[in-house]
């Protein structure tokens, strides 16, 4: 071969790997579109209904807080501590049968009220939205206990040792409140605890401050815990497909520890 043609055959050469980076490039951002596209569609959704409102309203007012139905904004760490606990005592008077909403059945207040039973996964969703009502700022928590497997092996193993809660920002910072008993994050001299400072580094120096003894063992012992997962399976929320029921922007603000 010439050397003219050994020149052009060496362009039309850069010329093909150019493009073939182009086109790798195209599918690139093609697919990262097409991802952003089904994380936004399959986004867990926060809104709270008018069904919601009314249903909350319902369980407060049968709890004994009707002067709560109203969802005033409560002004102080004192009475943010006292809506916490009467929007805990009316959704677990409201769902006192512990027993799951069906996978694939929409699980929001007015199924809950309705249905009278709920677990942990159910009951800390009505214990939210009936928190945002109040206008306070909340977050989900999913916990997956690691003492017999670590934290990879924990949260992809079915029927692994699991626990769902809620904490809401209070003046004095993040509380947690549990979705299976009356128990808050509260230490006896008043002070709120987010879970990070419930950690097993830590249970020995924080338990004996606790006003009651944590409910869910799962809060003192080993876990991994993920902040906006509501379901690793799908099956709790529209549209019911195998992806996790994710709230992305609880997630990607709070994490993972």
């Amino acid at each position: 071969m010439s050397v003219s043609g050994s020149v052009l055959a060496a362009r039309a050469a850069a010329r093909g790997r150019r493009a073939s980076g182009r086109r790798r490039l195209g599918l690139g951002l093609l697919l990262l579109v097409l991802l952003g596209l089904a994380l936004w569609w399959l986004d867990l959704s926060q809104e709270v209904t008018p069904d919601d409102r009314a249903a909350i309203a319902e369980m407060l007012s049968r709890a004994g807080y009707p002067e709560l139905a109203g969802f005033p904004r409560p002004v102080g760490f004192e009475a943010e501590v006292e809506t916490v606990r009467a929007v805990q005592d009316a959704v677990l008077a409201a769902a006192p049968i512990d027993q799951g909403i069906p996978a694939g059945m929409e699980r929001e207040p007015a199924t809950l009220l309705r249905l009278g039973l709920g677990l942990c996964y159910d009951r800390s969703r009505t214990i939210e939205k009936s928190l945002r009502l109040f206008g306070l700022e909340i977050r989900h928590a999913s916990l997956y206990g690691t003492a017999e497997q670590g934290a990879l092996g924990a949260l992809v193993t079915p029927g692994a040792d699991s626990h769902a809660l809620s904490e809401v920002r209070t003046a004095r910072g993040w509380m947690t409140v549990d979705s299976n008993a009356r128990w808050i994050g509260l230490t006896a001299d008043g002070e709120p605890l987010a879970l990070p400072e419930i950690d097993p580094a830590r249970a020995a120096e924080v338990a004996p401050r606790f006003a009651q003894d944590p409910p869910t063992r799962l809060i003192v012992e080993p876990k991994v815990t993920l902040y906006g997962l509501y379901s690793r399976h799908g099956q709790f929320y529209p549209p019911f497909v195998p992806f996790p029921d994710l709230d992305l922007g609880q997630f990607v603000r709070y994490g993972i520890f």
